[in-house]
């Protein structure tokens, strides 16, 4: 634990990271005050069930700010966010706003048949950390970059059959771009690899 001029705790380092008597994460007091009134605002106790069920753990370095929220991690196997459960586990570096809402990440997602995907990641904070820009190479090959609004989503890159992000169901490579509406339906696609451009 290495601490500031202050003598707070700022900078975690361990496998596990030790425990911190300034860390927000594990203090369900402070967890209460700061983020369930702000992310379940109307039932701030189910919110306190479900953060009961997150990771807080890290084996890596985790920073602090000198509030005690946790702004940057790096290692392995690093904590859930505070507003979900994680569906992947993930080596590398993920970095919070100064509230603790997690605004992106670079590394390895392992899926639990083991199997990895590199990817990296920015969330909008303007509406409390959804995905906005994420792209990578998935663990079939396929490359891709998605932008993301409330709107839709658009994809482009290289889709290997049964993609999905591409929704590519046929059985073969998909190279171009589809734009999907905010119930995942397509509305718009550029396929490079046939030289055509399809509206339905």
């Amino acid at each position: 634990v290495i601490e500031d001029e202050h003598g707070k705790d700022r900078i975690l380092i361990g496998a596990p990271i030790p425990f911190s008597k300034d860390r927000v994460r594990t203090d369900t007091a402070r967890v209460k005050k700061l983020f369930a009134k702000t992310i379940i605002p109307k039932n701030p106790d189910l919110y306190m069930k479900y953060y009961s069920e997150y990771s807080h753990s890290a084996t890596g370095m985790v920073v602090l700010n000198d509030k005690g929220i946790d702004v940057v991690q790096y290692g392995d196997k690093l904590s859930d966010p505070n507003t979900g459960k994680r569906q992947f586990a993930i080596s590398g570096l993920i970095w919070n706003a100064q509230n603790g809402t997690e605004l992106g990440g670079i590394g390895i997602n392992t899926l639990a048949n083991g199997k990895s995907r590199g990817v990296f990641g920015f969330d909008d904070p303007s509406d409390g950390g959804s995905e906005a820009l994420h792209g990578g190479v998935l663990e079939d090959g396929s490359r891709f970059l998605i932008l993301r609004d409330n709107e839709g989503s658009f994809v482009m890159g290289m889709g290997k059959p049964k993609n999905p992000f591409f929704q590519n169901n046929d059985t073969s490579t998909f190279v171009g771009m589809r734009y999907f509406d905010k119930k995942g339906t397509k509305i718009w696609e550029q396929q490079m690899n046939k030289q055509n451009t399809k509206n339905n």
